[in-house]
């Protein structure tokens, strides 16, 4: 009967068992399953922590019995010399008569001693029955005919070789040992045939070879790290001299007067030999004007454009020449949780992104779609987005009651997210509202760190969209959400209208920030950067990579045909045409 599997240790004969000699009979087991009915079998000796009963020692070691210790390959073993079996039917006694005729042994045996049999007595040597005595005789000697061998050449001389070089015992003589030690010697230090080789698949081989090479493909990065990493290649910092350390011994005295001075010339950008009149003021650029049809750049600028930029300028060309004025992106109700729609994007919109000016609410949409498509690929839901074209300042003063209804909406659709990042344009101005659902805490992340009283509008609106919510989604929600101001983030300069862009890279550094080290307090910016104008441009050619590859692309995730249009144009193009300037 089978009462546990596992395995055999083997034991030497003065082997211990928890500091203690093993006794006589037994050896040691790591026993892996017990059978259930024998689960409550009492051990004969305890286990190392004390286990009495066979049901506790399932991956422990134990004594057993080695009667009782039975290995598969033994009974296998065992089992092996049946086949010769067959051969004993002529030893039945029915089929003996018909083999008696090929046994004339026993007649041959009077033959060897003819002096001794007389010649009257011929006729009463047949007559007595011992010629049958030893019929069972032969069967006992002679072994049955074996099967032919079926071992071939090499396994006779491997047996062979086995025979010769057996073991010569305790009790050999020196020589033999000698003869034996140099046989061994022999047999294993002669030189063996080479192994057979293994094909391998040329695919197969062809990718190891890959993984070992000493050039590899370089990992892919995004248009943004690209952008940035060309920008910080080949720049090394400057070495101060005299008197430009930045950490001087004494610190230069500024009077009253040179302090207004240094406000005048940071104010007007102007430099000291303008204002003494040595060089003169340079009149301020006629701005290049947008045009359908025409090149979104000047002309001379074209080929300075980056990969990205390029390439959408070169298909702009193409489509404005056709009369068209806008692309669209089909977004479906996954992707902004209000159903499936078309975010139409104008090459306006596009033009003021090449000439660093406002980003319109169509261009802050579609980096929210990139956003939300790059947390979904690297598999992060915690993280939940709202689209900038329902809840924005136009929106709330001609539609008050909706946008509250939206924000309301989308609080419910995502409660079960810790973070939701909302980009606010409010008074010309974009900033980024981080909303904390475990905290009850609403970030404010500003470029330009206006009054607080700015955002007075926006508050009354996200209070009662969170009233409405506490009673609508079951929590331990705050009666209140609390507010944060004046993070410590990049800072646009003053006379720009550039919040867009930071408020871009707000959005795409705490989406990573938020999977590594959740810190929420300040903004980490990208290392070896001089000026902002660095990661600008990388905004500008990751957007612009998203629309090529995923909006223009008929294999991208949000190409639009133009064959289903689920809103009116007339309504796309009043929420398309909302500006914002800084």
């Amino acid at each position: 009967m089978k009462v546990a599997s596992g395995m055999a240790i083997p034991t030497d004969p003065s082997g211990t068992y928890h500091c203690r000699p093993i006794p006589a009979g037994y050896s040691k087991v790591e026993v892996e399953l017990v059978e259930s009915a024998y689960e409550d079998l009492e051990l004969d000796y305890p286990g190392g922590d004390g286990e009495t009963h066979l049901r506790d020692t399932c991956h422990a070691i134990i004594l057993w019995r080695r009667r009782y210790i039975i290995l598969p390959g033994r009974q296998a073993a065992s089992r092996a010399p049946s086949p010769p079996a067959p051969p004993s039917p002529p030893q039945d006694p029915a089929p003996s008569p018909p083999h008696a005729p090929p046994a004339p042994s026993p007649p041959q045996a009077p033959a060897s001693t003819p002096p001794q049999d007389p010649a009257p007595t011929p006729p009463r040597a047949p007559t007595p029955t011992p010629p049958q005595a030893p019929l069972p005789a032969p069967s006992k000697s002679r072994p049955p005919p074996a099967p032919p061998p079926a071992h071939t050449r090499a396994t006779k001389k491997a047996k062979v070789d086995a025979a010769k070089n057996k073991d010569p015992g305790y009790d050999c003589t020196q020589e033999e040992l000698d003869a034996y030690v140099a046989s061994e010697v022999k047999r294993q230090f002669k030189p063996r045939s080479p192994e057979k080789k293994i094909p391998i698949d040329p695919s197969v081989r062809n990718f190891f070879r890959g993984m070992s090479a000493s050039v590899k493909e370089a990992i892919k990065l995004s248009d943004y790290e690209r952008t940035l990493k060309k920008a910080s290649s080949g720049k090394s910092k400057p070495v101060p001299q005299l008197r430009e350390q930045p950490n001087q011994e004494i610190e230069p005295l500024v009077t009253g007067k040179e302090m207004t001075i240094e406000q005048f010339i940071t104010d007007t950008g102007l430099t000291t030999d303008q204002l003494l009149g040595v060089a003169p003021i340079e009149k301020a650029e006629v701005k290049y004007m947008y045009e359908l049809g025409k090149p979104l750049v000047k002309p001379e600028l074209l080929q300075s454009l980056p990969t990205q930029m390029y390439k959408f300028h070169q298909l702009y060309m193409e489509m404005s020449a056709t009369g068209r004025e806008m692309i669209g992106a089909r977004i479906r109700d996954t992707d902004f949780l209000q159903g499936d729609d078309i975010l139409w994007i104008n090459f306006r919109g596009i033009y003021e992104l090449y000439q660093l000016d406002a980003l319109d609410v169509s261009i802050m949409s579609c980096w929210i779609l990139m956003e939300i498509q790059r947390a979904r690929r690297r598999r992060v839901f915690d993280t939940g987005f709202i689209d900038p074209r329902k809840v924005n300042v136009a929106m709330l003063d001609q539609y008050p009651q909706e946008t509250e209804d939206n924000l309301v909406h989308l609080l419910k659709a995502q409660h079960y997210k810790t973070f939701i990042l909302l980009p606010y344009n409010t008074e010309f101005h974009w900033v980024l509202l981080l909303f904390d659902l475990e905290a009850c805490t609403v970030n404010v992340y500003d470029s330009m760190d206006k009054k607080e009283s700015t955002f007075d509008k926006v508050f009354e609106l996200i209070d009662r969209a969170w009233y409405r919510f506490r009673h609508l989604v079951r929590g331990k929600w705050r009666e209140r959400l609390r507010r944060k101001f004046k993070f410590p983030c990049a800072k646009q300069k003053q006379g720009t209208n550039l919040c867009g862009y930071y408020v871009c890279e707000y959005c795409h550094c705490l989406a990573d920030q938020i999977i590594t080290t959740r810190e929420l307090d300040f903004i980490r910016m990208r290392d070896n950067l001089t000026t902002h104008k660095e990661f600008i441009a990388a905004v500008q050619e990751q957007l612009m990579g998203f629309i090529n590859e995923e909006i223009l692309d008929p294999k991208g995730e949000f190409y639009y045909d133009g064959n289903t249009i689920h809103r009116s144009l007339a309504s796309e193009l009043a929420a398309s045409t909302t500006m914002s300037k800084s």
